[in-house]
């Protein structure tokens, strides 16, 4: 492998200390045992005063050929912030630089350099091929941040550099410390670090003697310990003085303290005012600030001890050395130090200044035990080879570079750029904490620029160091240099914009919380206008939804449903926390909907830097007292009286020092109000925090002995709260709801999803008295997380989900295959024709993410009723389908507009009181499995939807027509000339795309079957079902309205036995018979009256002349001519019976509609209304008006003696059981008759 070795570790002042030497030491043994791999060096031209001396050192070892020197543009060191552009120039031109020397593996010795210097390290500007792995010394930084990254330029650049360390393919570790430490506090993932350790150099051996001249230089006139390093508080030297100054005053006398390293003046004199503190006079201090290596080797070898305080570090170098040149070692048993030492013998209590002193005293009295201190360091340091070291590098290297690991060579390219959008910290939400955590991790993959609201003022230092902050303006201006959109959403106003923004620049979206109607309902109050919950609840829920906003308030809506189709409709990909959040998605928006959300968990990391000791005295909470906690926001939905309620009911309540602390603020006033009055009638000590920020949330997870988090009404979101509790290591107790449910049971311990107060007080009772058992549930937890959870598995997960999301979006596709056409080259360019076209195919190959749709047609409806008994089942079977929906299916009503179909938003609206959809009536969107419902009869329009219905076809929906009769075929002489032929137009065409037909009545079924088989040309199959018509005229979306004359019609009709007929009047009807026959018993004496009911039809102006002109008009004779719904009740309600003379039905709606009433039927016999009515109708034959008048004359005697068939026991169905029937023949794969060639040829 072609290997580069980046040594600006060794030019900066780095070389003045370990890390210097270890870079230089290391890239010595690599080359000197690297075998056949070509090593190269890369150095920094700037850092001219280190250049000179690593070319020297590594002239015999490296040819010039492989020595790689980049220019700087000037001044880099971050510690100007006037340098910050050249600073950023700088790393993508030495990233450029390596990229042209086509290195397998880049390796960084020291990242963390170019505050001071002019040093430029960086990893990730570009996407390389090659691979990159980088030393890892420590993370000591981040681990005290108030004292080392207390200012601001040198918090930037330290952030910066981790960032960039979270970027690298290996990390070469110097210890398994700070491996363990670098997972712990930058979440790097343990899989990419290796444990290489260090060595000391063979230049660190015992001197053959002790050169006095030396040590007089340095004013070492008497015996002396040494300590060789920095004097920053967490080397805790002063603990040396500590011990020292408890020594026997004749070793005191007899030595002094040598403190070697290049020390500030400042801080020499903190040391000599600690020292005059413990009495140690001043002539017992020297201080050696610029010590070169050989020196230093002399000094190692003439102390009396090397003493290493330290309670922080990486490694440990010093240790090493000092062993390695015969110092007797005495060092802190702390972190790295042990890994060095490898004897508990010489290590002491960094915290204890008497163990310290006493192991000292043994080495400077005891010439054993310092003999065995000798011995034991120069056997430990002679296994601290840097050949060893550089053997475990390079089979890191080989690990992530081999022939398997490596790219085919390949030029730079930029990284891709994502803009990232979400609240931040400095927003108040949860997801800006949660996305703080996610960034780092993301932009291991991205560059990445955060687009927030113009109000958001980040305060995340980590954040501010490594990304770009823009508004939503910005990234308007800006949206085409953007390879990634992410949008991170959730249900608060914070995200706002962003859904908007995301209907016009698609992306992908991480979604928080399933519900987004709280954010929608705020929209809709802020700028948005009124309407627009309106239209989004239309566009994710369809009409039942509209229906339920209508009837019980927007309140009741935004709590019923979730609002966030929207983000399903417009999103490349949806990202989740839970299945709980997929569950909702194919519930609400279908399976396409479901298809493009992938499940990654919550990030959360085990906790390491809570001190649980330190936050009870800060909250006043003693060592022994028993804290239980509640965080969130105080509301109905956390359950939060529940838990007063079981806490009060507890026997740990009443223990001494027990407290339960709700750590939130309340959003419902008066509710956290009853909390404050039940708790302090309670008197016990139960606490309200109120807004607890970042700080004070930290404390009281770092005390808590238990917490409990419950929920009712999930809006789909995921508990950050209650993995923050895991990795605080605090047991929680949780309810069966929600995403929740999802957790580990040995991790949580879960209730019933309803909690009762006495359970929760009893499980509260069982772990506040087994502590062994809640450790045992944090173990596990802590498992959990590390295997499920940890930041840069979730980080890699969201990576590639991301990716996947950009390949399999249709909007990738689209963009593509639109990017390829424009790219043609031809001699006739493409006209907006050509273009419209090109769209509409490419929109036709996606699937709609919505749930599957049911267009019902409406189209006689929705232009105007005509108040037949066919608009009556139409209106009848909408209202049934609006109250109780196919599952998983909405249900659109739709009209014929020329040769297509439109959504009727506009009749729907008018018909059902809705509010005005700003939606308009567009051409319907189809799908697969998507189903056209056609109960209207349109005989007209149909056969010019043919090539429209046929596309519907076959893209998978199910076209499904209703026959109401085929009467033209049969009675022609009763219909105009033209109608037969109209009527087998459309029949035919119903042929060619219909997959089922559902008849009124098994009369219809039978004539559908029978004249389908004589005229069905096409190759497909057709169903052939049929349902009853039902008789509850208030459930058919009746119209409404009744005349003033109404109340006087009711009266006459009370007079004497009166007759009604309904239905259209028109000539199989029987109307011109009814009528003769009652003139006959009118004539007779009859005192009976007839009412008829229906609009004029065709081919009646005779009769409708006659009507108009009979001399018992509005008196014995009425004609209602097309009433409401609602006054046709009261005539129902008020009529002696009802006459069906008509001579051909589909079904006869009528006669169920009258024996609803229990209104008694005289009906001609005909098979349909045999079918329909059986033995609760007097029939009757014949076509004279005598045939009829004795009929009614007949019947008039029989009900006299109450012998008439009577209605009362008549079965019929309700709508809702009618529409019911419908369904199951639509979905049922059982079918009354099929039209098929093999019935075609039987001549069925």
């Amino acid at each position: 492998m072609k290997i580069l070795l980046d040594l600006q570790g060794a030019q900066t002042e780095s070389r003045f200390r370990g890390i210097g030497r270890q870079a230089k030491a290391l890239a010595r043994a690599l080359i000197e045992s690297g075998g056949d791999h070509d090593f190269h060096l890369l150095l920094n031209r700037r850092l001219d005063h280190g250049l000179e001396e690593v070319l020297s050192d590594f002239a015999r070892l490296v040819p010039s050929s492989n020595l790689h020197i980049f220019g700087v543009p000037g001044a880099v060191a971050e510690r100007d912030s006037a340098n910050l552009w050249r600073t950023n120039a700088a790393e993508i031109a030495r990233e450029g630089v390596i990229a042209a020397i086509n290195p397998d593996i880049l390796h960084i010795s020291s990242l963390f350099e170019g505050y001071v210097d002019d040093a430029v390290l960086s990893v990730g500007r570009l996407d390389v091929a090659h691979k990159t792995a980088v030393t890892l010394h420590d993370v000591i930084p981040v681990m005290d941040p108030e004292r080392y990254l207390g200012e601001s330029a040198v918090k930037r650049h330290w952030l910066r550099k981790a960032q960039f360390l979270k970027r690298a393919d290996m990390l070469l570790a110097v210890s398994e410390y700070s491996k363990i430490a670098v997972d712990q506090w930058l979440q790097i993932d343990q899989r990419r670090v290796r444990v290489i350790g260090a060595g000391v150099d063979h230049s660190f051996k015992p001197a053959s003697g002790i050169d006095a001249s030396m040590l007089k230089r340095y004013g070492l006139d008497q015996p002396f310990l040494l300590y060789v390093g920095a004097v920053d508080p967490r080397k805790n030297v002063e603990l040396i003085l500590d011990a020292y100054a408890v020594l026997p005053e004749h070793i005191r006398q007899s030595r002094i303290i040598a403190f070697v390293g290049r020390l500030f003046e400042e801080e020499e004199g903190r040391l000599r005012i600690a020292a005059a503190k413990r009495g140690i006079s001043r002539d017992r201090l020297r201080f050696c600030r610029h010590v070169s290596e050989d020196d230093l080797i002399a000094l190692y070898g003439a102390c009396d001890a090397f003493i290493f305080p330290s309670l922080l570090e990486g490694y440990g170098l010093p240790i090493a050395e000092a062993m390695a040149c015969g110092a007797p070692v005495l060092a802190a048993n702390a972190t790295s130090l042990p890994e060095v030492m490898k004897n508990a013998e010489f290590l002491f209590d960094p915290r204890d200044s008497g163990d310290l002193a006493r192991r000292l005293l043994k080495i400077l009295t005891d010439d054993g035990f310092r003999a065995s201190a000798r011995a034991w360091g120069l056997a430990r340091a002679g296994e601290l080879r840097w050949s060893d070291v550089a053997a475990r590098s390079i089979a890191a290297f080989e690990e992530i570079g081999g022939e398997s690991a490596r790219e085919p060579s390949r030029p730079p390219r930029r990284r891709l750029k994502m803009a990232f959008f979400s609240p931040l910290p400095g927003d108040k939400s949860g997801i800006a904490d949660y996305s703080a955590e996610l960034l780092p991790e993301l932009a291991r993959f991205y560059d990445i620029e955060c687009i927030v609201r113009p109000e958001t003022v980040v305060t995340d230092e980590w954040i501010k160091a490594s990304f770009p902050i823009r508004d939503f303006d910005f990234f308007r201006r800006n949206s085409d240099d953007y390879d990634r959109i992410v949008y991170s959403i959730g249900n608060s106003q914070f995200h706002a914009e962003m859904l908007e923004l995301q209907r016009q620049y698609p992306g992908v979206v991480i979604l928080h919380d399933f519900f987004l109607s709280d954010l929608v309902d705020w929209m809709s109050h802020h700028g948005s206008g009124y309407d627009y919950f309106v239209r989004e609840l239309y566009r994710s829920h369809g009409i039942p939804a509209l229906v339920f906003e209508r009837d019980f308030g927007r309140v009741r809506a935004v709590a019923e449903y979730p609002c966030s189709g929207l983000v399903f409709e417009t999103a490349k990909g949806v990202l989740a926390h839970s299945e709980y959040i997929r569950d909702g998605a194919l519930r609400y928006y279908g399976e396409v909907a479901a298809g493009k959300i992938a499940v990654v968990p919550h990030l959360r990391a085990k906790a390491h830097d809570l001190d649980r000791a330190a936050a009870r005295r800060r909250l006043g909470v003693g060592e022994e007292d028993f804290l239980i906690c509640s965080f969130g926001v105080l509301t109905p939905r956390k359950l939060s009286h529940q838990v007063l309620e079981a806490w009060i009911g507890s026997r740990t309540s009443k223990r001494a020092g027990a407290t339960l602390v709700f750590v939130g603020e309340g959003a419902v006033p008066d509710y956290v109000q009853s909390l404050r009055s039940e708790a302090e009638a309670s008197g016990l000590d139960i606490r309200i925090t109120g807004f607890a920020d970042h700080k004070l949330y930290r404390d009281y997870l770092a005390a808590a002995d238990l917490a409990v988090q419950l929920r009712a009404e999930t809006r789909g979101e995921t508990s950050g709260t209650v993995l923050d509790c895991l990795a605080a290591g605090v047991p929680v107790i949780v309810n069966r709801h929600g995403p929740v449910t999802e957790l580990p049971k040995d991790v949580v311990y879960m209730l019933d999803e309803t909690v009762d107060p006495g359970d929760l007080a009893r499980s509260i009772d069982e772990l506040a008295g087994a502590p062994e058992m809640r450790l045992k549930r944090v173990e596990r937890a802590a498992a959990y997380l590390e295997a499920t959870h940890h930041p840069a598995l979730i980080g890699e997960r969201f990576f590639e989900l991301i990716e996947r999301a950009e390949r399999k979006a249709p909007e990738s596709l689209q963009q593509l295959l639109i990017r390829e056409a424009a790219e043609i080259s031809a001699p006739v360019k493409p006209d907006l024709d050509d273009l419209r076209r090109l769209s509409q195919v490419l929109a036709e190959e996606s699937r709609r993410p919505t749930q599957r749709c049911l267009f019902y047609d409406v189209t006689v409806l929705a232009e105007s009723d005509a108040k037949t008994g066919i608009q009556r089942v139409v209106r009848a079977i909408l209202q049934q389908l609006i109250d109780a929906s196919p599952e998983g299916y909405r249900i659109e009503p739709v009209r014929i507009d020329g040769r297509q179909l439109k959504y009727a938003r506009g009749f729907l609206a008018d018909k059902l009181g809705l509010p005005s959809l700003v939606c308009g009536d567009e051409p319907i969107k189809f799908d697969r499995g998507d189903i056209y419902l056609a109960m209207d009869w349109v005989p007209d329009r149909l056969p010019d939807t043919l090539s429209f219905m046929s596309d519907m076809r076959r893209a998978g929906v199910r076209i499904v027509i209703g026959v109401h009769d085929l009467l033209p075929f049969h009675l022609p002489q009763h219909f105009p000339d033209f109608m037969p032929e109209v009527m087998r137009r459309w029949f035919e065409t119903a042929l060619r795309i219909a997959d089922q037909f559902v008849c009124v009545s098994a009369s219809v079924a039978d004539d559908v079957a029978r004249f389908g088989a004589a005229l069905h040309q096409g190759m497909q199959s057709i169903s052939v079902d049929y349902i009853h018509n039902a008789a509850d005229i208030a459930a058919s979306l009746p119209s409404r309205g009744r005349p003033e004359s109404a109340d006087e019609m009711v009266e006459a009709m009370n007079k004497r036995p009166t007759f009604i007929m309904v239905g259209t009047v028109e000539p199989r009807k029987g109307h011109a018979q009814v009528l003769s026959a009652f003139d006959r018993l009118w004539r007779a004496g009859v005192d009976v009256g007839l009412v008829i009911v229906g609009k004029s039809g065709w081919m009646v102006e005779v009769l409708g002349n006659r009507l108009e002109q009979h001399p018992e008009k509005d008196g014995r004779l009425i004609w209602l001519n097309g009433i409401s719904d609602e006054y046709l009740e009261e005539i129902y309600s008020s009529a002696s019976a009802l006459i069906a003379a008509s001579e051909g039905e589909g079904f006869g709606l009528p006669l169920i509609e009258a024996a609803r009433h229990g209104i008694p039927l005289i009906a001609r016999d005909i098979p349909v209304f045999r079918e329909v009515a059986g033995e609760h109708a007097f029939y009757f034959s014949g076509t004279g008006a005598a045939d009829l008048a004795d009929a009614i004359t007949e019947w008039l005697e029989l009900s006299e003696q109450d012998r008439a068939p009577q209605t009362r026991s008549m079965p019929f169905k309700t709508w809702r059981e009618t529409s019911s029937d419908l369904l199951k023949r639509i979905f049922d794969n059982n079918h009354y008759r099929m039209i098929n060639n093999a019935e075609s040829a039987q001549g069925v």
